[in-house]
């Protein structure tokens, strides 16, 4: 599945881990009562999602139903937990190879509003789609009511419709909660509708049908993410040593307490970039708060940065190593490829430049990179835990993105502040509708 180490790197005293590990023994008790329940009434019920046969059966359904042998595109259309997370697993999967080894379906993310990209995916239901059987659109917003998703939409759908009338309506599927405006909008139009429970926040819903549709239909084994996922959520469950999300909790707050508020993941795999990605709204958005759980404004919060190997030890590596020490760094490797090893070749172009590549490999040149990076780290008493995947598989997604979504949680009440809610995103999403309202 994966590995996690800390203990002799992390620089937290055993008696600090102790006394933090025995401030977060009333909340693991806590979410063991949750997974009891096994339902979708508490604040952390996403735990519950990998152990939700029905689940996964009727989106399983809902993508058999819209699969077909000509499929080529599956536009999500989402921002932030609405899409993150299914990029992150599609991503590492192969995704991101897509301009190299094209996936069929290929998954296509919409966001932001862009302009340019707008143009380009019109200009691609008028000259590339020949019918509504090769492609789905799958439209995600809890609210119903997310400006840049329902503008996206718009688009996409009026394009649909201009080719295809209303035939198009089969090919999308809108992902809301039981009741929203969405919902009922897609339900006068005969548009197929599938709901995220009610507390399951966007950061933790790529469990729910957020994810497991788009990805389903991208051939993606949904129950082998479920799987890794439920697999890791039982271990973060216990009280014992292979809690990996409670030992990262742990050390990434009992740095917090030193100044360590910078929280960087560094990813030795440019498939796993999304990955990252996500990791940083989920941690962001679940400790940055300006209030913490009694209403006293604090303003708190970790920074997440992301970081890719050995790419940006050519570019920050300079400012991790030798700027301020309010770094916390988690290293993430993939054990094995998936691929066969590659050799530097025997007859080389330019045999006298860095002779210490001769007889090596691209495994073995990749292993002293990362292994020299925590050395080094080490040596700059900067502390640091590791992550490593035994490979990049649905399974071990699953299992890693379980973990941090815990670990996020154990963090929060370390923290003393609530990891589910984002009441100061509504700030600019006031602004922007007060702008459209009054034309400005």
């Amino acid at each position: 599945m994966l590995q996690f180490g800390h203990a002799e790197t992390a620089r937290v005293s055993k008696q600090k881990h102790l006394a933090l590990t025995e401030q977060l023994e009333q909340y693991r008790l806590a979410l063991e009562e949750v997974a009891h329940h096994n339902d979708y009434a508490d604040d952390e019920g996403s735990i519950n999602l990998p152990a939700d046969a029905g689940l996964r059966e009727h989106v399983l359904q809902c993508a058999d139903a819209l699969a077909t042998p000509d499929l080529k595109y599956i536009f999500v259309i989402g921002i932030g937990g609405s899409n993150l997370g299914t990029k992150a697993v599609y991503d590492a999967l192969g995704g991101s190879f897509d301009t190299i080894a094209p996936h069929r379906p290929q998954l296509i993310f919409l966001d932001t509003i862009a302009p340019q990209q707008l143009t380009l995916l019109k200009e691609l239901v008028a000259s590339r789609i020949r019918g509504p059987e090769e492609f789905v659109c799958v439209i995600i917003s809890k609210s119903g009511s997310t400006a840049e998703s329902i503008f996206n939409a718009e688009l996409l759908l009026t394009s649909v419709r201009e080719r295809f009338g209303k035939a198009g309506n089969a090919r999308v599927v809108a992902i809301t909660d039981d009741g929203s405006a969405l919902a009922q909008h897609a339900d006068g139009l005969n548009i197929r509708t599938l709901f995220i429970p009610e507390k399951v926040g966007g950061r933790f819903s790529v469990l729910s049908a957020v994810g497991l549709l788009p990805l389903a239909l991208a051939g993606v084994s949904i129950e082998e993410l479920h799987k890794g996922a439920l697999d890791m959520r039982n271990a973060c469950l216990a009280d014992s040593d292979e809690n990996a999300a409670r030992a990262g909790a742990v050390a990434l707050f009992a740095n917090y307490l030193e100044g360590v508020a910078v929280h960087d993941m560094f990813l030795f795999d440019p498939r796993l970039h999304s990955l990252g990605l996500w990791y940083r709204q989920l941690l962001g958005e679940s400790v940055g708060k300006e209030k913490n759980r009694e209403g006293k404004v604090v303003h708190t919060g970790i920074l997440p940065t992301v970081s890719i190997g050995s790419t940006d030890l050519h570019s920050v590596g300079q400012l991790y190593l030798g700027g301020p020490k309010s770094l916390f760094t988690t290293f993430v490797e993939v054990l094995d490829a998936g691929v066969p090893d590659l050799s530097m070749p025997h007859e080389r172009f330019f045999p006298h430049l860095v002779p210490m590549l001769d007889g090596t490999s691209a495994d073995a040149v990749s292993g002293a990179i990362v292994e020299g990076t925590k050395i080094a780290y080490h040596k700059a008493e900067l502390p640091f835990a590791e992550v490593a995947l035994d490979a990049v598989s649905p399974y071990t997604l699953g299992a890693f993105m379980q973990m941090h979504m815990m670990q996020v949680m154990y963090v929060a009440v370390l923290m003393f502040v609530n990891a589910f809610d984002q009441p100061n995103v509504e700030a600019y999403k006031t602004e922007t509708k007060r702008i459209l309202e009054s034309g400005a």
